[in-house]
């Protein structure tokens, strides 16, 4: 159970830093600042998700939320006992 758990977290970290890049290597390939590029970065996920359900973007509580769910689910998964 825990392989599949810890298999779960990399595939989830690797699509969502792998999407972020490739957010960022856009916006920031238009000119934009590195700012907005990395804001893009990491809410892309998040506000995917919110223009699926009907809203217009995500707030940036849940944003920060989605990123801390990521980390923490990696660090209680591959902690030392």
């Amino acid at each position: 159970m825990k392989t599949i758990v810890r298999a779960i977290l990399i595939i989830w970290a690797l699509v969502s830093v792998g999407i972020g890049a490739l957010a960022f290597a856009v916006v920031s390939g238009t000119g934009a600042s590195v700012g907005a590029a990395a804001n893009e970065a990491f809410e892309t996920i998040p506000e995917a998700a919110m223009q699926m359900m009907g809203f217009g973007g995500s707030p940036l509580w849940l944003v920060i939320v989605y990123w801390l769910a990521l980390v923490g689910g990696l660090l209680l998964t591959f902690r030392r006992r």
